[in-house]
């Protein structure tokens, strides 16, 4: 079973939950789920690592334990658990100075005031640090939910915050949805043992079934109260529920291949032709071009090349091919 968190010498075996993955692919409902469990709490996005550490890391190096604290509590983010400065900081002492231990401390904190034991974490853009978070966390359980590229990113767009009128803005997603699945599968292979991978469409259809497999890689007996609607959970914050409130109202498989609904052709093409063979590999159908004219194949696969990392200067090139033909802002 999972080891307790108030074990200061239990350190080697200590095993956070880390949920990530792309934006807008069930992560929340994830967590929602999970925090249903009776020994386990799951609290509002941190983002410590991709935006905490990233800001206040050379910072912390010459902080007190107290005003490492203080700096944690008062970021926008971690504001968000409502943490009381003397309790995380009285945690805080039974350990190392490190950021690690800080990170534990402000949910051993959150998990304390909610009477769990275990506790966990879920910021999708952690699963850019999962080699960090594995180096803090040698014990660490990290669940990486993936959804089909082509919903992921449509809800995006319609979210408050999906800047949809952004140019470029849809094959810019593509290429970060595309990296993120690249990467789960990488870490997949590299921690076999701490890192597994959940697709968002299993879960919407067969939800007891893969809770169960995840509590078994978690370390904890399954509960029924994890789909059970009427149990609160604190994982989405007051000011973000109006596009994730929804977490709440339970499993709706009717969100699997929404992106069918859609009437925008070009932006089908435009997902498949640079998400295509990335999304075959997670098992994804209906990757191909079907209806797309014989000189739009060829205007998506200069797009598609130029969304290619590796290989900049022809992918500049080919940008600026695109805007001489204005077909590209």
């Amino acid at each position: 079973m999972h080891p307790l968190i108030n074990n200061p010498s239990n350190d080697n075996c200590f095993q956070p939950i880390f949920i990530v993955g792309n934006p807008r692919s069930g992560t929340t409902l994830l967590a929602v789920l999970i925090d249903r469990h009776s020994d386990i709490s799951i609290p509002p996005e941190t983002h410590y690592y991709d935006q905490f550490i990233h800001e206040f890391r050379m910072k912390l190096n010459n902080l007190s334990k107290g005003q490492m604290v203080r700096y944690a509590l008062e970021n926008e983010r971690i504001k968000d658990l409502n943490l009381d400065y003397h309790e995380v900081l009285e945690i805080f002492t039974k350990y190392e100075r490190s950021k690690a231990n800080l990170l534990r401390s402000i949910l051993e904190c959150y998990a304390e005031k909610r009477n769990k034991k275990i506790f966990g974490e879920k910021t999708p853009m952690h699963l850019r640090f999962v080699n960090e978070i594995m180096s803090d966390f040698p014990a660490a359980k990290i669940i990486c939910i993936i959804r089909d590229g082509r919903d992921s990113i449509l809800s995006t767009l319609n979210a408050p915050w999906g800047m949809a009128e952004v140019p470029r803005r849809l094959e810019k997603l593509c290429v970060k949805w595309r990296e993120n699945a690249k990467k789960s599968l990488k870490y997949l292979n590299k921690y076999p043992n701490n890192f597994t991978l959940l697709k968002y469409e299993d879960l919407l259809l067969n939800p007891e079934n893969e809770l169960k497999k995840l509590c078994v890689f978690i370390g904890v007996k399954y509960e029924q109260r994890l789909l059970d609607q009427n149990i609160q959970s604190d994982v989405v914050p007051e000011w973000e529920t109006d596009w994730k409130g929804n977490s709440y109202k339970g499993i709706d498989a009717s969100r699997i291949e929404a992106w069918r609904k859609t009437s925008d052709n070009n932006k089908i093409w435009i997902m498949n032709s640079m998400m295509g063979n990335t999304l075959k590999k997670h098992g994804y159908r209906s990757t191909h071009l079907e209806g797309c004219p014989v000189h739009k194949k060829i205007i998506l696969m200069i797009k598609t090349i130029a969304y290619i990392q590796h290989i900049r200067p022809i992918s500049r090139a080919c940008i600026r091919l695109l805007r001489a033909l204005k077909l590209t802002a």
